[in-house]
């Protein structure tokens, strides 16, 4: 039975942290390496944390400074010896059979990433979406031949299962000091494995904390275009051709049809104009038009075909309309500071 690494990065959750560690502890997969980083975690989550090391030698805790999320989980993927390795965030918790089913699903495929569905649950509990995986492709894929998917694929690392050396042998680590690290880090795992395999499952349950995106982003998501330009860097730098022809769709996948949509979450006039200049000016450097938007896609879809009406007005105004779309979110934001 293989082993299984997995690394819990630590911070401010003593809310949420006992379930999510009693969810890995009764795993039906037994051989597992459960490492705990606590990155300088000020509230009660090392105590909780001391209950499953004394009843459970699986459990092993490292304690650090603070480092932010990349940090942590750099530090675990240093420690861990396991021949798979997995990230679960401690303030969600996981089905008692997703590791052994994401580990049967790459152990019977060759697969050196498993990836499967997420359960998105709100806090308050009032709704639950199934966020799916590859719903495009077959059950497993050749990267090569399927050289699209990273553009489409969500980029959590916590709903997937890696083979160790893809990461100790590429010596790959999630970048320091950066915002949104897992768009950085998936693609480049994903140049380097040859099949992927989908569970058709959601055993991850990732909770929502009501209003986070629209409460805490700030000008610091322009780090968006840096993680993306990792990715960009690491097709150029070591010529992977195959999936070169689809870093544009990747770029305007993150870059226009997400980053584009949070920017108009900033309260401040001056940050949101800032923030819609900066998207502006990297859409010149990396000549992309609005032809170069509206083709964008994967398989036999396109990303504009993803979005709903509103959404695609908030795009063509975004492009086309500024000063009407900069006043509308102006007027939106005032009336809701009251």
């Amino acid at each position: 039975m293989k082993l299984v690494s997995i690394i819990v990065p630590v911070y401010n959750v003593e809310k949420y942290i006992e379930k999510c560690l009693i969810s890995i502890q009764n795993q039906s997969y037994k051989n597992l390496e459960i490492i705990i980083v606590n990155d300088g975690s000020p509230d009660n989550s090392q105590k909780i944390i001391n209950q499953f090391l004394k009843i459970d030698d699986r459990f092993l805790c490292i304690n650090k400074e603070n480092g932010g999320l990349s940090s942590a989980r750099n530090t675990g993927i240093e420690k861990a010896t396991g021949d798979y390795l997995a990230f679960i965030d401690s303030d969600d918790w996981i089905d008692e059979t997703m590791i052994e089913d994401l580990v049967k699903t790459a152990t019977e495929n060759d697969a050196q990433i498993a990836i499967c569905n997420l359960s998105t649950d709100w806090e308050s509990g009032e709704s639950k979406t199934i966020l799916k995986q590859g719903t495009a492709y077959p059950d497993v894929i050749d990267t090569k031949e399927f050289a699209d998917a990273y553009t489409s694929l969500s980029c959590f690392a916590c709903n997937k299962l890696f083979e160790m050396q893809l990461f100790k042998t590429n010596d790959i680590h999630f970048p320091l000091g950066l915002l949104f690290e897992d768009i950085a880090t998936f693609p480049r795992l994903f140049f380097r494995s040859k099949r992927i395999a989908f569970l058709r499952k959601a055993p991850y349950h990732y909770i929502v904390r009501a209003g986070a995106i629209t409460q805490t982003f700030k000008l610091k998501g322009l780090d968006y275009l840096k993680v993306t330009q990792l990715v960009s860097d690491d097709i150029n730098q070591f010529q992977r051709n195959q999936f070169r022809a689809f870093e544009k769709d990747f770029l305007i996948n993150h870059n226009f049809f997400s980053l584009s949509i949070n920017c108009g979450y900033l309260a401040k006039n001056e940050d949101r104009k800032q923030a819609f200049d900066t998207i502006k000016e990297y859409y010149k450097e990396k000549n992309i038009t609005w032809k170069d938007i509206k083709k964008a896609g994967y398989q036999d879809r396109t990303f504009w075909q993803d979005r709903s009406q509103a959404q695609r007005m908030y795009y063509r105004l975004f492009w086309f309309g500024f000063p009407i779309l900069n006043f509308a979110l102006s007027m939106f934001h005032k009336f809701k500071g009251k």
